[in-house]
């Protein structure tokens, strides 16, 4: 593991942290603000390709929608990667993607 990925790593653990710790006195605009932080993170992770962070992520998601009685989704919303998939998180916790581009069938395959 590189030391910026160690660094990002512990980003997202002080993002999951922070929100765990504050609970109810949490403000909307606090809750709303690290959240964005937090998605950015996750974003990137997609992007990198990096599973391993991006479902430590989500576990810790899983956590913050107890909580917060927020759907998961609410919190990450849905995230593109390069290749055109599109990512997301449903209310259980399940993390599904989807092709955006339509595969050709001029070959005869469906």
């Amino acid at each position: 593991m590189t030391k910026s990925l160690d660094e990002k790593f512990k980003k997202i653990d002080r993002q999951i942290k922070k929100l765990q710790t504050k609970k109810g006195s949490l403000s909307s605009k606090d809750y709303d603000k690290s959240v964005k932080e937090l998605n950015s993170l996750f974003d990137r992770y997609i992007r990198e390709e990096n599973w391993e962070r991006v479902f430590g992520i989500i576990s810790g998601v899983e956590e913050l929608t107890q909580m917060y009685s927020k759907p998961a989704r609410e919190i990450l919303g849905p995230m593109e990667n390069p290749n055109g998939r599109t990512w997301y998180i449903d209310e259980k916790g399940v993390v599904h993607s989807s092709q955006k581009t339509c595969i050709s069938t001029t070959k005869g395959y469906n």
